[in-house]
Parts: structure tokens; C-alpha cells; sequence
């Protein structure tokens, strides 16, 4: 696992990409909160879903809120502007139809959004 956030040290968010499609570029990956975080409002160019393996999250997107616990799942359309809450410990499981890739409304999390 790769840390997403690497200034936050053992604090960040870890990353593995699981699968790459070598032609549509639809990716499969799984992220680690090893504690809890706030994820700042973002975008992703390719619709994506979220399976949480483990962990309860709170994710947000146009006024509404929604918990996905444990074997929960949602689908979010291409750039459509989304926030999440990620419990210490927790595992979600992400899958997107084009390449992966994030557009921070703004700026990425930092230390102030880890949540004690």
C-alpha cells in the first residue's frame, strides 16, 4: 500500500490498486484509513462505487448524507462532487469505469481533517 497522503505520515490514508483494465483503464483498488479522516469535497472523470469492507463511512453529495457499513455500496456517477468520512481502521473497496484519478475541490485532506 502507497500512502496517499505521505505528509501525514502513518496517519495517511494507504492506496493499493488491485487491477488496471489495459484497455478501458477501468481500475480496481482498495483504501486503508488507519485513523480517521475527513476526505474534502472531490470529482472523479469515471463513474465509481464503493463497497466497504470494513468500517462504517458517512459520504455526502448534494445535500444528503448516507452510511455504507460493512458489505454496504453505492455507485457515483462521473463528476458528480462527493465527501466522505472514513472511520479509523476502516477498508473500502473502489472500482471506476475509466482511469482512477481525483479532483479536489479544495485541496486534499490535511492534518486538520484527521478526526480524534
Amino acid at each position: 500500500m502507497d500512502k496517499i497522503l505521505p505528509e501525514l505520515g502513518d496517519t495517511s490514508p494507504e492506496i493499493c490498486i488491485l487491477h488496471i483494465n489495459p484497455v478501458t483503464h477501468a481500475t480496481q483498488l482498495l483504501i486503508r484509513a488507519p485513523k480517521a479522516i475527513h476526505v474534502r469535497k472531490h470529482w472523479h472523470t469515471a463513474n465509481e462505487t464503493h463497497t466497504m469492507i470494513n468500517g462504517t463511512a458517512v459520504l455526502a453529495c448534494e445535500g444528503k448524507r448516507a452510511e455504507i457499513g460493512p458489505g454496504g455500496f453505492n455507485f457515483m456517477p462521473a463528476k458528480m462532487v462527493h465527501e466522505a468520512w472514513l472511520p479509523a481502521d476502516s477498508l473500502t473497496f473502489i472500482t471506476v469505469d475509466s482511469a482512477w484519478d481525483v479532483n479536489w475541490l479544495e485541496g486534499p485532506p490535511t492534518a486538520a481533517d484527521l478526526i480524534h
